[in-house]
């Protein structure tokens, strides 16, 4: 039984003027670098080099690199935009090299929910063995305790601050997808709509999806997701898909209501295909069903804990060595 909906309508609304948060993408592939970059120090024993501490003068830079598995790098970001040193998480792809001066590599960024950090998806999801053998990069970063994706500091760190620096430095590309579970759903819409020419897919599981952001309400700004494959689920996922559908914009939205991480990973596997799509890669297609069943009949999928509060930790320390 048919249990996505693609949903599209007639309407179209012109879009409005809003100012950007990031530089859209030039349109030719980045030339090599003349140079490889500088190793980043690792800085171990230092407590100036710890998440949360305030940023170092200059511009945004990474200060610290620690990889924590076979695929796993985690860095620390001095952040002028939010003022701190931020961590985030990144999945590398097979044949990955920071020195590979010509290839580069589609990039996800997937957004944590509230109450949660840049370890979210790796610690309550199965993302990393999803993403084995995937040629793109997994980019995980910290949006703090909140997960203020409103919040114009956070925003010019995700699309700016941090993308830049993926794309001089960590062999980024430019083709990008989006998604994020609870907050980080409504973060990947609000970037999306923002900076329309940014993401190639928009991927929200649960959470609240509209309400003011930083380049204004992506149920106003719902408009600019044309062209963009978007997957919504959740409580706050009617409104958008109402709006996609009158304004004959193309969009999947999937019955289930996520609401812990059991059905966030669930609705993430759904919508992975869309995702492989948008990245120009093998494999890719429309969403993949879901169970008819409702996610609390569904029972958590093999392996992936329900939601618990996460503790902080520590830049680099596997959440095995705390017991988590």
């Amino acid at each position: 039984m048919r249990v996505l909906l693609s949903l599209a309508g007639a309407a179209c609304l012109a879009l409005t003027g809003l100012p950007a948060l990031a530089d859209p993408p030039p349109p030719a592939s980045p030339r090599p670098s003349a140079a490889p970059p500088a190793a980043v120090p690792p800085n171990d024993g230092d407590p100036r080099f710890t998440p949360g501490r305030p940023a170092l003068p200059g511009t945004a830079s990474v200060v610290r690199e620690r990889w924590t598995g076979p695929r796993m790098l985690d860095l620390l970001v001095s952040s002028p935009a939010t003022g701190r040193l931020v961590p985030v998480r990144l999945l590398l792809p097979p044949g990955w090299s920071k020195t590979d001066r010509i290839r580069t590599w589609p990039v996800l960024y997937l957004l944590h929910g509230r109450a949660d950090n840049y370890t979210a998806w790796t610690r309550m999801s199965d993302v990393a063995a999803m993403t084995e053998g995937v040629e793109a990069i997994v980019v995980m970063p910290d949006a703090g305790r909140d997960a203020s994706y409103a919040d114009a500091r956070w925003a010019a760190f995700h699309t700016r601050e941090l993308r830049r620096l993926l794309e001089r430095e960590y062999r980024a590309g430019r083709r990008r997808a989006v998604a994020g579970q609870g907050e980080g759903g409504y973060g990947a819409l609000a970037y999306a709509t923002a900076v329309p020419a940014l993401f190639r897919f928009a991927g929200a599981y649960g959470g609240p999806l509209t309400g003011p952001g930083t380049g204004g309400d992506p149920l106003v700004l719902a408009p600019r997701l044309r062209g963009l494959g978007v997957y919504l689920a959740g409580e706050g996922a009617g409104a958008i898909s109402r709006r996609l559908g009158a304004l004959g914009i193309e969009h999947t939205l999937s019955p289930a209501r996520p609401a812990s991480w059991p059905a966030w990973n669930r609705a993430f596997a759904s919508s992975f295909p869309m995702i492989l799509t948008a990245l120009g890669l093998p494999g890719g297609g429309p969403a993949s069903e879901l169970p008819e069943t409702p996610d609390a009949a569904a029972g958590p999928a093999p392996g992936i804990p329900d939601a618990v509060p996460p503790a902080p930790l520590p830049l680099g320390v596997l959440p095995s060595a705390q017991g988590g």
